[in-house]
């Protein structure tokens, strides 16, 4: 079975890699992320949303 193909970027939305949303908003590996940067638009690709959604469940996670 194949992985599913993000019709904007054409990159398979399998994994979600560490930093990858931090790269991709251009924001420093070191500070918090802005929950205003968390937030799923509309234009985002399939990728960057489901990126999104991963920050957003993580932040729920009792990390310790």
């Amino acid at each position: 079975m194949t992985a599913k193909k993000s019709p904007k970027d054409n990159r398979p939305i399998g994994k979600v890699k560490k930093g990858a949303l931090r790269k991709s908003e251009g924001l420093s590996p070191t500070k918090n992320m802005p929950e205003k940067d968390k937030v799923i638009k509309k234009g985002d690709s399939a990728l960057t949303k489901k990126r999104k959604q991963f920050a957003l469940n993580a932040k729920k996670w009792n990390h310790k």
